[in-house]
């Protein structure tokens, strides 16, 4: 169809554990891609990094009626922030372990949690 997107990720990283000779944001990284309708090369220009809890907020932003109102647990793709994944955390343009920083790692641990309790639970409490 002529509006069709895709975004085509993974969902795990670490998959060259053969090459020593690669730093962590090679080791860790993975791709994501953004294909079709209203997807040009500059709309991601800003992005350096992003991780899969930004990927709706992205979504309803390119998607959705202007002024849509969403929550997401995480800001857009389309905004500068850190972001982590089960191992680094990716800030500025510098990525560091989540395990050095407490504020860190209970970020993320809050965020996975609010995550998972979303996605089973909805808007039950």
């Amino acid at each position: 169809a002529p509006k069709s997107v895709f975004i085509i990720t993974g969902d795990h990283s670490e998959r060259f554990t053969f090459a020593k000779e690669q730093d962590v944001r090679i080791l860790s990284a993975i791709p994501c891609i953004f294909y079709g309708y209203q997807i040009t090369p500059e709309l991601l220009k800003t992005a350096k990094v992003g991780c899969h809890m930004q990927l709706a907020g992205a979504l309803a932003e390119l998607y959705g009626d202007a002024g849509l109102a969403y929550s997401s647990v995480l800001p857009s793709m389309f905004e500068s922030q850190a972001v982590f994944n089960y191992k680094l955390w990716a800030e500025d343009d510098k990525i560091s372990f989540v395990k050095d920083s407490k504020e860190r790692r209970n970020f993320a641990n809050n965020a996975r949690k609010i995550a998972a309790w979303r996605s089973l639970k909805g808007d039950e409490i």
